[in-house]
């Protein structure tokens, strides 16, 4: 929705028609959406960012055996994301 459409995942009605979009029931997802537990895990998402070191999105980090690996942040394209994923294997490997 961001990038194809520049549509604002920081706006609730945004998300709420997304959620509609994929089958969810809106109405729960509504009530849901500004929850403790909802609210907690967000910032619990934005502490595990931070300790990673992601500074920029879209992000795709791997993880394996409690190591993590940047593979991408930001546009990436296709065959450097694969070298890094079997760079990141090799690592994990030796």
């Amino acid at each position: 929705a961001y990038y194809r459409q520049a549509r604002n995942p920081s706006d609730d009605s945004t998300l709420m028609e997304l959620a509609g979009e994929i089958g969810l029931d809106t109405a729960r997802f509504g009530d849901e959406l500004h929850s403790p537990i909802v609210q907690q895990r967000l910032q619990d998402d934005f502490q595990f960012k931070n300790m990673l070191g992601v500074q920029g999105f879209p992000a795709l980090v791997l993880e394996m055996n409690d190591n993590y690996y940047g593979l991408a942040i930001g546009y990436v394209d296709p065959d450097s994301l694969r070298q890094r994923l079997e760079l990141a294997l090799q690592l994990q490997a030796s």
